[in-house]
């Protein structure tokens, strides 16, 4: 009887539920606080992101709402990642490949793989190039990227709205606008192997209230690799 009644008076053992129910109430408490401190903190430190505007569709609209698949990069951009030239677009973006020749109307541009390589200068791009609007029938046309305002690549058919030489897609080049009332100027420098010289400046000149003029000059040299006994330098 002593033993039954040792195990009947003795305290039971506490419960776990009130010391569970109370980690869930502060793990509650403090995911509340993240959420609403979240707004109240980025409005305090005043950060904001930019809209990229393309004119992928024809029409000047936001990047995020274009239902498209659509790379845009910044003249900013460009100049951060070293690219002064169609061929280096590589760096950005890699569904672009970019195919040189050292003959006219050869080179050609490949996205995702699909392009147009012949060697016959009749047979038209599958990739178009544009620049400000205007198609070119050869990419190395542009022979420097200098002073852009932003680089839009189109990836897959685009013939709707560019032609039947965007069956591939399309790279779209759109340099900066003249800025009225302001007078400024740039000046971009390179020097590296094989005697790589390149140098850009940029000048903008107001004309009036409503007229102003943007001037671009471009210098770029690169010695060959290939030595000439007869003119005693490389080509």
């Amino acid at each position: 009887m002593s033993d039954l009644t040792h195990v009947a008076n003795a305290p039971a053992e506490p419960s776990k539920a009130p010391r569970h129910r109370l980690l869930l109430s502060v793990s509650t408490v403090m995911l509340a606080v993240c959420l609403l401190g979240s707004p109240a903190t980025a409005a305090e430190s005043g950060a904001t992101i930019d809209e990229l505007i393309v004119t992928a569709s024809k029409r000047s609209e936001n990047l995020q709402d274009v239902p498209l698949s659509v790379g845009a990069y910044t003249g900013n951009t460009l100049q951060e990642r070293n690219v002064s030239q169609l061929q280096d677009l590589m760096k950005l973006d890699t569904s672009v490949n970019f195919k040189a020749s050292i003959t006219p109307n050869f080179s050609a541009i490949a996205i995702r793989g699909v392009g147009t390589a012949s060697f016959s200068s009749g047979i038209e791009q599958s990739v178009s190039t544009v620049l400000d609007g205007v198609v070119l029938a050869d990419p190395s046309a542009i022979a420097t990227l200098a002073d852009i305002d932003h680089v839009e690549v189109l990836r897959g058919p685009q013939g709707m709205l560019y032609g039947k030489n965007a069956s591939s897609g399309v790279v779209s080049i759109f340099t900066r606008n003249p800025v009225l009332g302001r007078f400024e100027g740039e000046f971009h420098g390179k020097y590296g192997e094989n005697n790589e010289q390149l140098a850009q400046g940029i000048v903008n000149v107001p004309l009036g209230e409503t007229l102003a003029a943007r001037v671009v000059v471009t210098h770029r040299h690169l010695d060959g690799w290939v030595t000439d006994p007869v003119l005693n330098g490389k080509t």
